[in-house]
C-alpha cells in the first residue's frame, strides 16, 4: 500500500495557487496543495498501526502558524511556493518522524519543505513559469492543525485516510487566572532599558527564566526570586501579562506569564536549585521568537502580547537597540559600591587623572557622596536647570562594570561646551569596541527622553573618540580651542 504524509493546508486565497497549478502542475487535478513530511513509502501497515505511530511522534507537536511567500526553482525543473515562517517546525516533524517510526523509508536528500506548484518538461519551460510567478507579491496565511496521511491510488488519485489533529498542549490567555485553577510556574520575559529581552542558556538551548510558586508568594515575588536565584538579575516594574493553560492528559493548571524590567545584573553564579550556571544574552525584541523557537501556537502569541504590553508600558521601541550588544546600563546604587571602587582604583592604577562620563566619581573619597551628588543632578532646579543621568555600563555575560556614561537631558550655555555625553571605558576593557556599544545605548536611553538631537564633545587628538562619534552617525559641526587644545562637536540626530 503506497502512502505518504504530509499537510494540506488551507488558505484564504487558495484560488491563486490553484491557478498557477493549473498551468504548471500535470498533479493539479489529482492531488491538493501541499507540503510532504514523510515521502510516498510502500508498506503493509495497517491504517490503525500507522495513525497510533502518528500519535506517538506528534504527542507535543501543537497547531502553528504558517506562511508561505515567494517562489524558486528545482534543478530538476519543480516549481516550488517557499515557506516564509513555519518552517523550522516542520523541518523538526519531518526529522521527529524519521527518526523512529518511518526511519525504514529514509530517503537520503536534503529536506527542503515547500508547496510544489509546478512540474515542467525542461529548463527552458521552468523559467518561463517563474518569470509569470517571480514577481507575485502574496502571502498565504494559515494555522496548521491537522496532518494527514495520504493513499496513493492506482491512477496517481489522492485518497485521504486518516486526518491527525494536533490538539497541543498549551491555550494561551490574556487574563486572570481562573479561581481554582492551579499555578505551578511563574515565567517572565524581561526586558532593557534600551528595549532587548534577557534569555538564559541551559545546554545551549534559549529559556525564559522563572519557577514554583514557594510559600505563599505572589507571583512578582516568585519571578524576582527566580530571576535573581538562576541569573542573578534583579527586576523592577513587574506587571501580570497572562496565562498559558496546560492540560496534561485531563490534568489542567495554569503557567502564569509576566512582564518586568532589568534593574541590574550580577555576576553568574550557581543557581542554587540545579547547581548549574546558566549563560544570558540580551536580545532584540524581533529576535526573541527565533530564539526561544517555540513550537506552538500558544507560546509565540504569549511572545507576540509581551512585546506589545512592554512597548506599550516601557516605551521600549528604539531603534537604538542593538544585536549583539552585550552591555547593559544600570544605576549606580549602594550595592555597586565595591565594584564601583574597584573600576575607580583601575583608573588610578593606569595613570588616569579622572574617571571619564562618571559624574566626577575620582574626586569623591566617600562613595555615598558621589551616590548624593549623582541623584541630585538628576533633578532640575532653579540653581541648575537641567537634569543629568549617570549610568555604569555592565557586560550581561559576566556582570564586570566595563563603562561609565553621563547624560545631559539638555543644555545650557556652561555646558555646552562638554556636550550631552560623555563616558569612558575602564582601561582593561579599551579597544575592544565597548564605546561604540555603550554610546548606542545613551542614544537608546536620550530617544526615550524624546530628545532629537545629542551633542558630542572631544579631543581632536583622540582619534579612537571621534571614530565613535562617527560609528552612530555622528557629524562634526564645530571645532574650538579649550585649555589649549582643539575641541570637537559631533551632532547626532535621533
Amino acid at each position: 500500500m503506497l502512502r505518504t504524509i504530509m499537510i494540506f493546508p488551507q488558505f484564504n486565497n487558495i484560488e491563486i495557487i490553484d491557478e498557477i497549478r493549473d498551468r504548471f502542475d500535470p498533479l493539479a487535478k489529482l492531488v491538493r496543495p501541499h507540503i510532504t513530511l514523510v515521502f510516498p513509502f510502500d508498506s503493509e501497515m495497517t491504517n490503525e498501526e500507522l495513525e497510533e505511530k502518528l500519535t506517538s511522534s506528534l504527542k507535543n507537536v501543537g497547531p502553528f502558524e504558517l506562511t508561505l511567500h515567494g517562489f524558486s526553482k528545482s534543478s530538476d525543473n519543480y516549481l516550488f511556493l517557499d515557506i516564509e515562517k513555519g518552517k523550522e517546525i516542520i523541518e523538526a516533524i519531518h526529522d521527529e518522524l524519521y527518526s523512529e517510526h518511518f526511519k525504514e523509508f529514509y530517503l537520503d536528500i536534503p529536506y527542503i519543505p515547500h508547496i510544489t506548484v509546478g512540474k515542467l518538461g525542461s529548463e527552458q519551460e521552468l523559467n518561463a513559469a517563474y518569470e509569470y510567478v517571480k514577481n507575485l507579491d502574496v502571502s498565504f496565511q494559515t494555522v496548521v492543525d491537522k496532518i494527514s496521511v495520504e493513499m496513493i491510488g492506482e491512477h496517481e488519485e489522492s485518497i485521504i485516510v486518516i486526518e491527525k489533529m494536533l490538539f497541543g498542549t498549551f491555550t494561551w490567555f490574556k487574563s486572570p487566572v481562573p479561581e481554582g485553577l492551579p499555578v505551578k510556574q511563574v515565567y517572565g520575559v524581561v526586558f532593557s532599558n534600551d528595549g532587548r529581552t534577557l534569555l538564559h542558556i541551559e545546554d545551549g538551548r534559549y529559556k525564559l527564566t522563572g519557577g514554583k510558586p514557594e510559600n505563599g508568594e505572589s507571583f512578582e515575588e516568585t519571578l524576582c526570586r527566580e530571576y535573581v536565584e538562576e541569573v542573578n538579575v534583579e527586576l523592577t516594574d513587574v506587571h501580570y501579562l497572562g496565562y498559558l493553560l496546560v492540560n496534561d492528559n485531563g490534568n489542567k493548571y495554569a503557567q502564569v506569564r509576566m512582564i518586568a524590567r532589568i534593574k541590574d545584573i550580577g555576576e553568574s553564579h550557581v543557581d542554587p536549585a540545579t547547581g548549574k550556571v546558566y549563560g544570558r544574552e540580551l536580545v532584540t525584541v524581533n529576535q526573541v521568537k527565533k530564539y526561544l523557537n517555540y513550537s506552538d501556537v500558544a507560546g509565540n502569541q504569549m511572545l507576540d502580547d509581551a512585546i506589545s504590553m512592554a512597548k506599550e508600558t516601557f516605551d521600549l521601541d528604539n531603534p537604538y537597540s542593538e544585536q549583539g550588544n552585550d552591555l547593559l546600563l544600570i544605576e549606580p546604587s549602594a550595592e555597586t559600591k565595591e565594584e564601583a571602587l574597584e573600576y575607580k582604583n583601575e583608573h588610578f592604577t593606569a595613570g588616569d587623572m579622572e574617571v571619564h562620563g562618571s559624574g566626577g566619581l575620582a574626586f569623591y573619597d566617600d562613595y555615598d557622596e558621589w551616590l548624593r551628588h549623582i541623584d541630585a543632578i538628576r533633578v532640575s532646579t532653579p540653581e541648575r536647570p537641567i537634569q543629568t543621568s549617570t549610568f555604569f555600563s555592565r557586560r550581561v555575560s559576566d556582570g564586570k562594570l566595563i563603562g561609565c556614561i553621563k547624560i545631559h537631558h539638555s543644555l545650557t550655555d556652561d555646558l555646552k561646551l562638554g556636550g550631552n555625553i560623555a563616558y569612558g571605558i575602564r582601561p582593561s576593557e579599551r579597544g575592544k569596541g565597548y564605546g561604540k556599544k555603550q554610546l548606542k545605548l545613551a542614544l537608546a536611553y536620550a530617544k526615550q527622553l524624546h530628545m532629537d538631537q545629542v551633542i558630542i564633545a572631544c579631543d581632536k587628538a583622540n582619534i579612537a573618540s571621534a571614530a565613535t562619534a562617527k560609528s552612530c552617525k555622528g557629524i562634526l559641526v564645530n571645532e574650538f580651542e579649550e585649555d589649549g587644545m582643539i575641541k570637537q562637536h559631533y551632532s547626532i540626530e535621533l
